[in-house]
This record gives C-alpha cells, sequence and structure tokens, in this order.
C-alpha cells in the first residue's frame, strides 16, 4: 500500500515521503496515528500542488531574509550608555537592548537570536544576529557615553 507521510518516521523515512508499506502496517500504526495518508492519485496530487507552493514560499522567505541580512549588515545603529562622573557605567548595554534598537528600526528580533556581550564601555560593537536558515548578519552598533549631572545621579 503507498502511503505519503505526514510526520518523519523512524526507519521509514521523512515528512512527504511517498512510501510502499505493507497493509497492516499502514491501517494498524500509520493511518490510526495521522503519520501518514492513503496515497490515492488525488491525493498524490493535491500532495505534489502543495510541495511546490511550500518550496516557492521557502524560496520567497529566504530571499526576504537575505535582503534583511544586507539591510542589517549595511546599517550602523548607536547607543547610549549611561555614565557618571569619571565615566563609570551605571549599566551596561547587551542583547536586549540591541533587540530593542533594532525593533524601533523595523527589525523585529528575538534577544536569544543576538550574540552581543554586555559592554559598559563606549566603543564600536559588532552584534552577531542570527536570522535563521543558516543566515547572520553582523551589525555595528556605535555605542557613546550619556554623562548624567549630578542631581540625576541620587
Amino acid at each position: 500500500m503507498k502511503v505519503i507521510l505526514l510526520e518523519n518516521v523512524s526507519k521509514l523515512g521523512q515528512k512527504g515521503d511517498l512510501k510502499d508499506v505493507s497493509e497492516g502496517y499502514a491501517r494498524n500504526f500509520l493511518l490510526p496515528r495521522k503519520l501518514a495518508f492513503i496515497a490515492t492519485q488525488s491525493a498524490v496530487d493535491r500532495w505534489q500542488k502543495e510541495q511546490v507552493r511550500q518550496n516557492e514560499q521557502k524560496k520567497i522567505k529566504h530571499q526576504n531574509l537575505i535582503e534583511i541580512q544586507r539591510k542589517l549588515s549595511e546599517s550602523k545603529f548607536e547607543a547610549k550608555i549611561r555614565v557618571g562622573e569619571g565615566g563609570h557605567a551605571y549599566a551596561g548595554f547587551g542583547p536586549q537592548d540591541v533587540a530593542k534598537i533594532l525593533k524601533e528600526k523595523g527589525f523585529e528580533v528575538e534577544k536569544s537570536k543576538i550574540k552581543f556581550p554586555t559592554v559598559k564601555e563606549p566603543g564600536d560593537y559588532e552584534a552577531i544576529i542570527n536570522l535563521g536558515e543558516g543566515l547572520e548578519a553582523k551589525v555595528k552598533f556605535i555605542v557613546q557615553a550619556q554623562e548624567l549631572k549630578s542631581h540625576e545621579q541620587s
């Protein structure tokens, strides 16, 4: 009996594979657990059309990620950290701050996807953003000191 797998099945195949299995295996294991469906001609045709549609969507998504990668890599972002007299930073600038700045500029990125050390000194730094699908963007951040006036420190 020919079936199309809806999920990855150990020792049988990956999701979307067309497999020839025994009728008992299909009826007693695969079908009741919704791991596969019977591969009739119309089901195979629908499945093939769906595969083509999904592949097109993946290509579009990948192209969008490449464009985002290009935009991020070409950009420089400025950030300020609060420092008191003597240049002592009150708080560091870390991945959550990077995510906030990127969000303000229209790039929605989870902080868990950002590789960036928490810095407490002004300077030029680089954040590495994991965009998924094996793509990373290197984003430049210029961290500047913002001195507090003496009455703001208390």
